[in-house]
């Protein structure tokens, strides 16, 4: 398991302490620096600078503001040393911008957690002072500046009052450290934003307590859930509630057609399937399709979808079967002097790595490429690859920057898989408020386009790219 439960509270849900004092001095070397004593703390493994500022009581603009250069380096475990200022007295500590006010229960021995809030990011409004013009009674107020607020609302199964959690259900809280990520990014001096994080599980119960109770009104949208049961009711609330509810991992929203308040990222496999049949198409004088032969019946929705566009198209395709590549003879189907697409009649790799070898006997005499699935990037493939995908953005100046801030606050671990979960999250949430707004954001993994599917009913993302590997 990536973390344990102790480990998520510490860097999502706050912890249970907020007000300590400091009656001994913490086992630290210190050093005096013009008069002022600073603790010498090399950066251990996993930490990142919430922790750090929690386990020494001080913010992290402090910290910040005596080691200046970790804004761009982040923390790197036995290279970062940090000069942490020591407090001789009680501190209160008021909560980061970017972390939560903790809302902790301890667990209980229930089946599924109840969907309570478990984080909420909340500050004051950015006020002027009112200032006296001369030293006669009359006194000029400048207007106050109102900081607008907008409340977000992030539904995930963080499993948080669950001692034994589910490990897959680590993506959804690296989905939410980049939630966190991008609320930081978008605060400004006229726009704060609040984020209610509710820890909804795995069933449907969980986000029906929120619908009955009315704790999600006056939201100004909503991020979530993640399982269709609980998408259908989330669904029915905010068509009665006129509210927006982004919907991450569902590829297929029922009632999309029907309520003009979903917006579903998540790309459906025919809308894919045929940005691929209108590439080839675009490109249908330089290329072979190579069809391997199979019954039409276990061919997947999307393949069959793109055989048909060939067909239909006018793209020169030529067929082969696995019988002929295990026999060598898959030359029979290839042609000279333009670029042969292999087309396999299924979406998992397993079912064809054993044809590899065989398929790059004929490399060095044509040209071949691999009709390939996202899902497959994590294999280990000897050939040109082709395949669609919302993922693959090349964003570089911005991931470099999101890379830094999230080593600052969260350390470095992260998980490797495609797609990165946190960047998902960091992605879509300044998405949201980008479409809130009336305007466009340029994504780091993911490009996202909402279009209307109806005129009655909600938005797809029809943002799909066809990449060369």
């Amino acid at each position: 398991m990536k973390r344990s439960l102790i480990y998520i509270l510490a860097i999502g849900l706050a912890t249970l302490t907020a007000i300590r004092t400091q009656a001994q001095l913490l086992p630290y070397p210190i050093d005096t620096i013009n008069g002022q004593a600073f603790y010498r703390y090399e950066v251990e493994k996993s930490i990142g600078l919430y922790r750090v500022s929690k386990n020494f009581e001080v913010t992290q603009e402090e910290i910040i503001r005596w080691n200046p250069g970790i804004e761009k380096t982040g923390l790197r475990y036995g290279e970062t040393v940090l000069r942490i200022p020591v407090k001789q007295k009680p501190l209160v500590e008021p909560q980061p911008a970017v972390e939560p006010q903790p809302v902790i229960e301890q667990p209980q021995p229930v089946a599924e957690p109840v969907a309570e809030p478990v984080a909420e990011l909340v500050a004051e409004p950015v006020k002027v002072d009112s200032v006296v013009a001369d030293t006669t009674e009359a006194v000029i107020e400048e207007p106050v500046h109102e900081t607008k607020v907008h409340k977000l609302a992030l539904l995930l199964p963080l499993q948080a009052n669950i001692i034994q959690r589910d490990a897959t259900m680590d993506r959804f809280v690296d989905f939410y450290e980049g939630v966190l990520l991008a609320i930081r990014d978008l605060q400004d001096a006229d726009n704060h934003y609040e984020l209610h994080v509710f820890d909804v599980g795995r069933s449907q119960d969980g986000v029906q307590r929120l619908v009955d109770n009315n704790t999600l009104h006056g939201m100004d949208a909503v991020i979530g859930p993640a399982y269709p049961a609980q998408v259908l009711t989330i669904s029915d609330w905010a068509k009665q509630d006129s509210t927006p509810v982004l919907i991450p991992f569902i590829d297929k929203v029922i009632d999309l057609a029907t309520n003009p308040n979903l917006l579903q990222f998540n790309t459906p496999e025919d809308v894919e399937a045929q940005a691929m049949v209108n590439y080839l198409i675009e490109h249908r004088d330089s290329i072979n399709c190579v069809l391997v032969e199979a019954p039409e019946h276990d061919i997947p929705k999307d393949i069959r979808i793109i055989r048909d566009g060939i067909r239909q198209g006018g793209v020169p395709y030529t067929t082969t079967s696995i019988r002929d590549i295990l026999g060598d003879s898959l030359n029979m189907a290839l042609k000279p002097d333009v670029e042969n697409i292999i087309i396999f009649n299924t979406q998992k790799y397993s079912n064809v790595h054993f044809l590899m070898p065989r398929v790059l006997t004929n490399v060095g005499l044509y040209r071949i490429t691999l009709l390939s699935q996202f899902s497959w990037q994590s294999e280990n493939i000897l050939l040109p690859q082709i395949f669609t995908s919302d993922f693959a953005i090349d964003n570089t100046i911005d991931r470099d920057r999101y890379e830094q801030a999230y080593a600052l606050y969260f350390g470095n671990e992260h998980a490797e898989l495609l797609p990165r979960y946190d960047l998902l999250g960091y992605d879509l949430t300044r998405e949201l408020v980008a479409w809130l707004d009336h305007t466009e954001y340029n994504g780091i993994q993911s490009e996202v386009r909402f279009e209307r599917v109806n005129e009655n009913g909600g938005w797809l993302n029809k943002f799909i790219q066809v990449v060369r590997k």
